[in-house]
């Protein structure tokens, strides 16, 4: 299976085709305006590359579960050629003497600080 976009395949235009929607439009739009992301690793198999949206379908073009395909393909592709999410961890170590072992404690936490891909794949809030 691809995992690579092969150099004669026009992640721009695929995008730009992506800007009318009102689901994500504007974050491509922002997208095209600050640079795409494309992975450097990856395989291109030379059959196709990786499955992206051939080109966008107007809301209630497509049944309900084709619909549902698309968005997930189409979220997918946008959120593959995105920038990285970006977290700020904390590790606070926390010891009590008196306690001995038992008076060992860390506490830990994140904070997303750039959503990136994240922003497009909403199956999880952060």
């Amino acid at each position: 299976e691809s995992t690579k976009y092969p150099k004669s395949f026009d992640i721009t235009g695929t995008l730009q085709d992506q800007t009318q929607d009102n689901r994500w439009g504007s974050y491509v739009s922002e997208l095209l305006r600050n640079g795409v992301n494309v992975a450097k690793g990856g395989v291109d198999m030379g059959d196709h590359p990786p499955i992206t949206p051939c080109r966008h379908a107007r809301a209630g073009e497509l049944s309900v579960d084709m619909a549902r395909v698309y968005d997930l393909v189409t979220r997918h592709f946008i959120a593959s050629v995105s920038h990285d999410a970006v977290w700020k961890s904390t590790n606070v170590h926390l010891s009590i003497d008196e306690l001995g072992e038992k008076g060992k404690f860390t506490i830990r936490g994140k904070q997303l600080a750039s959503p990136g891909f994240l922003k497009i794949i909403m199956h999880k809030q952060y």
